[in-house]
């Protein structure tokens, strides 16, 4: 989440000037201008997160660390599966369909990285007539080669998904539509 990545920028420049006293005007600019970004990102997040209908923010996703931006933008987690790259026992699957159709969430989000492994969910979506996005997580590729637009491919899918619009660009956006056959 954004929080957390301000919060990393002032540990780093901590430890920056710590081992670089000499540094450190330059290191307290150079963080400061970060922080004006990351701001700046928390806002866009925030138009568009806030811009989804109450029904379309449970998230279904693949990777713990999607709970950070959950709390953060009030998406409320509807299960998150207890591995990406592991099959899920049938109970699991039942439960995970269960929550799906009576939450009526629009999509399941896998991990961009483990999205190839992770078919019982991409069968599920589709037994659910649900959507399927791609977010990142660990990994920033040539359409997300940085922080803010990872995040912001993340609010631009998620959106694209629940069937909202996300306004702006949403280059990096990923979802796929429900199948039925």
């Amino acid at each position: 989440s954004v929080p957390n990545a301000k919060a990393s920028v002032q540990v780093i420049r901590d430890v920056l000037t710590s081992a670089d006293p000499a540094g450190a005007s330059e290191y307290a600019t150079r963080t400061e201008q970060v922080l004006k970004e990351l701001d700046a990102l928390d806002a866009q997040l925030h138009q568009v997160y806030g811009a989804l209908p109450e029904s379309a923010r449970n998230l279904v996703t693949t990777h713990d660390g999607y709970r950070y931006l959950a709390s953060t933008y009030g998406l409320p987690i509807g299960f998150v599966s207890a591995s990406a790259s592991g099959e899920p026992s049938i109970q699991q699957r039942q439960r995970l369909r269960r929550t799906v159709e009576d939450l009526k969430v629009p999509a399941i989000y896998l991990d961009k990285s483990t999205a190839m492994r992770s078919p019982v969910l991409t069968e599920l979506a589709r037994e659910a007539q649900v959507r399927t996005g791609v977010l990142y997580s660990d990994t920033l590729d040539a359409q997300a080669p940085h922080y803010a637009q990872m995040m912001l491919a993340n609010a631009h899918t998620i959106a694209l998904c629940s069937g909202a619009s996300s306004g702006g660009d949403s280059s990096g956006a990923s979802c796929s539509e429900a199948s039925t056959s």
